[in-house]
C-alpha cells in the first residue's frame, strides 16, 4: 500500500488536494470495511465534511491503473441479495467504504454483471478536496472592499486575493492612504482618480490643462516616511482635489 498526497490544477478548481490509498490487495469483499488498509478507515486529514469531498472507489483484478473501473455506491440487483457498497463518514478527517453481506455487484466493462465476493482483487480509494472553488461566472470580476479569492495563482503557486480601497483625494501632494501592506506580496496595483471636470484618470495617463501636464501616480513602499508598508498616491491636478479615488490591489498570502 502507498499513500500519496499531491495537488492538481484544472480550469474549474484553482487547486486540488488529493489522498490516494494506492492499490490494496483484498480477497474478502463480503461485509467488509475498506480504507487505507483493509478493515480500517481512510484518514485523509482534510478537516472537511464528506459533502465537500469527491470520493472514488476503484477495483481492479490486477491492481493497475490501466485495468480498473469505478465501483458505484448502491445495492445489488435486489435488496434480498444483500450486496452493495456504502460510503461512511467517520469525522471530518476520515471515512470508509462498507460492502454488503454477500459482497459487491459490479458491471464489467463488457457490460456483464458480476459479483465480487472472494476473488483476489485490488481496490483503491481516492479522496479529493477542491480548494478555493470559484464559480466560473464570478471568477476575476468580483470587486469588493473585503478580501476576495480571485481563483488564480501567482507564478510561485500562491493564491492571489483582491481587495479594493476608496477615498477622497487631498490637495496636490503625496498622500498616504493604506497601511499594513507587504509590498513583496503585491502582484497588481491599479489606481483610478476622478476629477471635478468629469475626467477619469488611470496610472500612465496624461492630461493637459492650462498648458500644464497633470500627473497621477501610486506606489508601494516599505520604508517611506513615517508610514512604512503603505500605499501612497500623488497628483498635481487641482481638479482632482476632494474627488473620489479607487485602488484595486491583488496580492498573495
Amino acid at each position: 500500500m502507498s499513500i500519496t498526497s499531491n495537488k492538481l490544477k484544472s480550469p474549474l478548481y484553482a487547486e486540488l488536494e488529493r489522498h490516494d490509498t494506492g492499490w490494496v490487495a483484498c480477497s474478502d469483499w463480503t461485509q467488509s470495511k475498506f480504507g487505507d488498509t483493509f478493515g480500517n478507515d481512510v484518514v485523509h486529514n482534510f478537516d472537511t465534511p464528506l459533502s465537500h469531498l469527491l470520493v472514488t472507489f476503484l477495483i481492479s483484478p490486477t491492481g493497475a491503473d490501466d485495468n480498473c473501473w469505478v465501483a458505484h455506491l448502491g445495492l445489488g440487483t435486489t435488496v434480498s441479495e444483500q450486496t452493495g457498497l456504502s460510503l461512511v463518514a467517520v469525522d471530518n478527517n476520515s471515512l470508509y467504504f462498507r460492502s454488503g453481506l454477500n459482497g459487491i455487484r459490479y458491471t464489467h466493462p463488457t457490460g456483464t454483471l458480476f459479483l465480487l465476493s472472494t476473488s483476489s482483487w485490488y481496490y483503491k480509494i481516492v479522496v479529493t478536496k477542491p480548494q478555493g472553488v470559484v464559480p466560473i461566472t464570478n471568477r476575476s470580476i468580483n470587486y469588493s472592499t473585503s478580501e476576495t479569492d480571485t481563483g488564480k495563482n501567482w507564478i510561485d503557486g500562491k493564491r492571489i486575493y483582491r481587495k479594493c480601497f476608496s477615498g477622497t483625494s487631498t490637495a496636490a501632494a503625496i498622500q498616504y492612504v493604506v497601511s499594513g501592506i507587504v509590498p513583496d506580496n503585491v502582484t497588481k496595483l491599479e489606481y483610478i482618480q476622478k476629477t471635478a471636470i468629469n475626467t477619469v484618470l488611470f496610472p500612465g495617463s496624461e492630461f493637459t490643462t492650462g498648458g500644464l501636464d497633470q500627473v497621477w501616480a501610486t506606489w508601494l513602499t516599505a520604508t517611506h516616511g513615517t508610514n512604512p508598508n503603505s500605499i501612497y498616491l500623488y497628483h498635481n491636478d487641482a481638479n482632482a482635489q476632494s474627488q473620489p479615488y479607487y485602488i484595486i490591489m491583488e496580492y498573495t498570502v
